[in-house]
């Protein structure tokens, strides 16, 4: 007898297993320990995207030379394409999302520096450093203090685990 075969339910699929052998897996997990409780990870998954759009809208804000404006880009373009390929050496797909992402903030960016009613690097620090107090509120609920280097690996480490949930969100996996 040959066994009829179903279609799969391509919904309750789960993500790509975790592995270990990956660097990027490696970081989430220290990542992933350091943002355990719940409250914490709802507090970066707000905190996180408004310091990275804050961060962009810094980087827009800056003057350009005029090779850059003749090419039609900013220092906000370079520093997202940089970190872009960054993260697709880690992952590419995180890499895309983070490309993604990136051109989203700075069409924000440039909107409201066209038709926003103050320059856009005050609303800017004003959100980075809300997002940069939630983000310490959230290290606090943790339970303990960062050290220097871990604040520089979770500075590294946030966006990518924030596009990380959100591509696993959209059954992509990363």
């Amino acid at each position: 007898m040959v066994a009829a075969t179903q279609p799969q339910d391509k919904s309750r699929e789960k993500p790509p297993a975790v592995d270990w052998n990956r660097l990027v897996d490696q970081l989430f997990l220290v990542y992933d320990k350091r943002h355990a409780t719940f409250l914490n990870r709802l507090i970066q998954w707000i905190a996180v995207p408004l310091s990275v759009w804050a961060g962009i809208a810094m980087l827009v804000s800056l003057p350009v030379p005029a090779l850059f404006e003749t090419l039609g880009i900013d220092w906000a373009v370079l520093a997202s394409i940089a970190g872009a390929i960054v993260y697709a050496l880690l992952s590419l797909r995180v890499g895309l999302a983070l490309a993604v992402f990136a051109a989203v903030c700075i069409a924000i960016s440039w909107a409201y520096q066209s038709y926003g009613a103050l320059p856009l690097w005050q609303p800017a620090i004003a959100i980075f450093t809300l997002s940069w107090i939630a983000g310490m509120i959230g290290d606090r609920i943790e339970g303990r203090p960062r050290r220097m280097s871990e604040i520089a690996i979770d500075l590294f480490m946030a966006p990518a685990a924030y596009l990380r949930h959100v591509l696993n969100l959209l059954r992509i996996g990363y």
